[in-house]
């Protein structure tokens, strides 16, 4: 296997971020870098990958909470407590200012925007919630500014090698110091360990001794990467039903371009302004003198079973599973010898526990910003998120308060909305209308097994991305979507992708190639036999943000709509990817005046659907299209390597326009092979000749 790998700067592709941050942002990720003593680095196989330490952030670990009898319930999360403390104005002394941004129950980043970071240190360890401070390492010359940071516990998976007894696996933990938190499942010979004797950045050093020790074939920090009513107790019942697809229709269609184009690309030249005048005028139009932009999914539901019998694995984040368009088309895990304690529907490999979707404890810590935005004066608002007024001020010095507080009222609606980036994703997969109106996703007869592996606030560890990896496979899907990529590369990850996919010829793992509109696919997509997906937008075009390219023999596979606001559109929700939302749930709403909701990228004021971006939605569309394939394929007769074939082979260059700059990155870059190859990778995918193509194959 090819382990040559390309850096990409989101942990997790929540494009819908993008319109408001600039790569030379403070909170896009320019950060103060130390000169370190000595050098910080970890390994990937063979190759070194330099490290720095980030001197304005600290990572907090909270110890669990335990409630006393009588204690009040409403007590605020502990992030919120932390930053009370440290921005406490003490002697007389300046303020220091920090802002404290929850990752999850019990994780939480402090981004120091003025003081002393020993100081604010020392008043952290201070505190009797707290259980550690982390340090927050970023790569080193990374040629992209954006979220590429890491969070390093005192945690290192280690990969023992085949036949050794318990005992030498204990005389090694011992003669290094370490202790076995747990074995990792679903993969071989991993465990995940602690060293006995050191913390912080000595970590490394650990690791990297690990690596040297005979006997272990690799050890890893298990970074953290950083890339949201009451749920019952029991689970709900997926009712056993299945869409016709000849039939399958609804009033919010023809807004799904990426399904059919026709309709919308037929009104671009109208005023669009709204979404009354955006409904009407596709309802009116059903062609177009326009080039098709889409994967003919209509025409590929009249010749396959959409999708039915095929099981596609989501690895991402909270996955609303009860979500009206979703609940039908969920997998249900029946009576199998490694069956987890309770599992159902997936498992969540964040809490260790059954449940994929957003628990209370974990709206409490998304709850008080998504509040803030409707509650806070500008004023308040601004004082309250100084990190974010900061930045705004600085990039646009003509903007007033009020200007800013608009803005930053957006940036934390989206954050939330973006912990329920898995839905989004689920959705374009194989979301199927309940009732009158609803949205479609590509394969809307295939099942979809929750996997959650990201946490709140948009991070991924690795060693719950290992054990996502090897449970999705040990279930049998079909397919992995993997809408999530990082700059760091994951020596315990790329061996379980490549295990699962020696075991399984016949198992297709898609992933996002990246937002960073760089000529570097992201990992995991740049790994061999990983489906790496570019995305494009209404008019045909690369969309703005999506990777492209080609280096050291890694290509781009092929591209799919993923949606583009920066379409120069007059309404630019138009160009998004319409698809199911996560904040619809009532404990989001109580007390809010729904009438003073903004649309914010979302359908209806409660965000049960949403306009989005990103190749995050580019990735499921081809994740879709896969499980369509393999409705039609019932015996597994076609291989992995045959599927990819198909899918290179029918998509094309049709519809597809290069920008007038393209021409001139082509030529400076100097790569081989044809422009439209390095841009589009094979081309716009079409499911409609790809089910076809499949079927002749199967008929032979």
């Amino acid at each position: 296997m090819n382990k040559t790998f390309y850096r990409f700067s989101l942990v997790l592709l929540f494009s819908l971020f993008l319109p408001i941050l600039g790569s030379n942002s403070r909170l896009a990720g320019d950060r103060v870098r130390a000169r370190e003593p000595e050098e910080l680095y970890y390994t990937f196989f063979d190759e070194k990958v330099p490290l720095v330490l980030r001197e304005d952030a600290i990572a907090v670990s909270f110890r669990p909470q335990r409630r006393m009898r009588g204690e009040d319930l409403t007590s605020p999360p502990q992030y919120l407590q932390l930053q009370e403390s440290l921005n406490v104005r003490t002697r007389g002394s300046a303020n220091n200012s920090v802002e404290v941004t929850s990752l999850g129950t019990d994780l939480a980043l402090v981004n120091i925007v003025s003081g002393n970071r020993r100081e604010l240190e020392a008043r952290i360890q201070q505190q009797a919630y707290v259980k550690s401070t982390l340090p927050v390492l970023s790569r080193a010359n990374s040629d992209s500014s954006r979220g590429d940071d890491l969070i390093l516990p005192n945690e290192i998976i280690i990969t023992v090698a085949p036949g050794l007894s318990e005992t030498e696996i204990q005389t090694i933990f011992a003669e290094h110091n370490i202790e076995a938190i747990r074995k990792l499942r679903f993969t071989q010979n991993r465990y995940l360990v602690r060293s006995t004797v050191a913390s912080g950045i000595e970590v490394l050093n650990v690791a990297e001794q690990l690596n040297r020790t005979a006997n272990l074939e690799s050890a890893s920090p298990n970074f953290i990467q950083r890339v949201v009513e009451s749920l019952p107790s029991h689970f709900m019942t997926p009712s056993a039903t299945k869409s016709d697809p000849a039939a399958l229709s609804s009033p919010l269609l023809p807004m799904q371009w990426h399904l059919n184009s026709a309709p919308l690309v037929g009104c671009l030249d109208s005023n669009i302004n709204s979404l009354s005048t955006l409904s009407e005028c596709t309802r009116k139009t059903q062609n177009s003198d326009r080039d098709r932009t889409d994967v003919r999914a209509l025409e590929a539901w009249k010749n396959s079973n959409a999708g039915e019998g095929a099981i596609v694995a989501v690895i991402d984040t909270l996955i609303q599973w009860n979500h009206s368009d979703l609940k039908n088309n969920i997998h249900s895990i029946g009576n199998i010898s490694d069956k987890l304690p309770g599992e159902v529907y997936g498992w969540d490999f964040v809490d260790d526990d059954r449940e994929t979707r957003i628990s209370t404890e974990e709206f409490k810590a998304i709850e008080v910003p998504w509040r803030h935005a409707f509650v806070l004066e500008d004023e308040t608002l601004n004082k309250t998120y100084p990190l974010y007024f900061e930045w705004f001020r600085e990039q646009y010095p003509d903007w007033s308060e009020a200007k800013i507080a608009e803005q930053i009222r957006q940036y934390i609606l989206d954050r939330t909305a973006g912990n329920f980036h898995g839905t989004m994703v689920a959705g374009v997969i194989a979301a199927s209308p309940e009732g009158s109106e609803g949205v479609i996703g590509i394969a809307p007869n295939a099942k979809i097994l929750p996997v959650r592996s990201g946490g709140v606030s948009g991070t991924f560890q690795v060693g719950s991305l290992v054990e996502s990896i090897g449970y999705a496979a040990a279930r049998g899907v079909d397919v992995i979507n993997m809408s999530l990529g990082g700059q760091y590369r994951s020596q315990p990850i790329a061996e379980q992708i490549e295990r699962v996919l020696e075991e399984r010829p016949d198992l297709v793992i898609v992933a996002s190639s990246g937002n960073d509109n760089l000529n570097a696919i992201g990992f995991p997509a740049a790994l061999s036999d990983v489906i790496s997906v570019g995305a494009t937008n209404v008019t045909g075009h690369r969309a703005s943000y999506s990777n492209y390219g080609t280096r050291n023999n890694q290509k781009l596979t092929l591209v799919a709509p993923g949606g583009d606001f920066k379409d120069n559109l007059d309404y630019p929700l138009v160009g998004g990817i319409l698809t199911t939302g996560g904040t619809f749930l009532d404990l989001f709403w109580s007390g809010i005046n729904l009438e003073e909701q903004q649309k914010n990228y979302s359908y209806d004021p409660r965000g049960k659907y949403r306009w989005t971006q990103g190749t995050s939605f580019s990735a499921p569309i081809v994740s879709g299209i896969v499980a369509l394939i393999k409705g039609e394929d019932t015996e597994n007769q076609l291989t992995r390597a045959e599927i990819i074939e198909i899918l290179q082979e029918t998509s094309s260059y049709e519809g597809l326009h290069l920008r007038p700059d393209e021409r001139e990155i082509f030529d400076r870059e100097n790569p081989n092979g044809s422009i439209e190859e390095y841009f589009f990778g094979s081309g716009l995918v079409n499911a409609d000749a790809a089910i076809r193509e499949a079927k002749r194959r199967l008929r032979k």
